[in-house]
């Protein structure tokens, strides 16, 4: 009798440390397979891989970087990406950013009694407008090194279908701004003499986060 109780004990006490060891197992198993998955979620430091982007775009380590790429997705007309450099909704008024799309005073005039605000929405149907191939033809030649070194960089000036123009991009330490100003030019009238009038800027003001990532601010028409 002794001898079956003994067993019957022995027999309990493998049941118990089997399903100890099935517990601890299991909570094992989902604790890595919670762990995997948020570290799925979790993006990579410093990645600027972004759903939807045409391609994959460099580490961003400093200002010059985010320019480099947002000059690249200008270029590629890669929309998605230059999404990144806007927080939307953008306030119509405070940023002029109509000014910059619109070319005739009835469009302008239909925006001035429109909508406050200038959304998503708005940015996927006009980038191309917003940045016109004079933009990106001027801002591809920006020396990037020359920029961060000094502060300043100009394009060549160009002639062509889209008018007579340059541009020319400074770096504010202080404010941590960065501005692409470009500038249309005319030129001589029949005698020789220079026009002025007609002459104008455009320049898209971006604040530096973090001494790193570029975020519009503004644009300012002047001229």
């Amino acid at each position: 009798m002794l001898m079956k109780t003994h067993n019957l004990l022995n027999a309990s006490a493998i049941v118990i440390v089997l399903a100890v060891t099935c517990a601890c197992n299991s909570t094992d198993t989902h604790t890595k397979s919670v762990t995997s998955r948020n570290l799925d979620k979790t993006p990579g430091a410093g990645s600027d891989k972004l759903a939807g982007t045409l391609k994959q775009y460099p580490e961003v380590h400093t200002w010059i970087d985010d320019f480099r790429n947002f000059r690249n997705a200008a270029n590629d007309k890669d929309t998605p990406k230059l999404k990144n450099y806007f927080n939307f909704p953008l306030n119509a008024d405070s940023t002029q950013i109509w000014y910059a799309i619109f070319d005739t005073e009835a469009e302008l005039e239909k925006v001035r009694n429109g909508p406050e605000l200038f959304s998503e929405k708005d940015f996927e149907r006009y980038s191309s407008k917003l940045f016109r191939p004079a933009f990106v033809r001027s801002l591809l030649k920006i020396k990037s090194a020359k920029l961060f070194d000094k502060g300043e960089s100009e394009s060549p000036k160009f002639n062509d279908k889209d008018g007579y123009y340059y541009m020319i991009v400074t770096f504010n330490k202080e404010s941590q701004t960065l501005s692409l100003n470009i500038a249309y030019l005319n030129g001589n009238d029949e005698n020789g003499d220079y026009v002025s009038e007609g002459e104008h800027n455009i320049i898209y003001d971006f604040d530096i986060i973090d001494h790193k990532y570029l975020r519009f601010k503004r644009i300012m028409i002047a001229g």
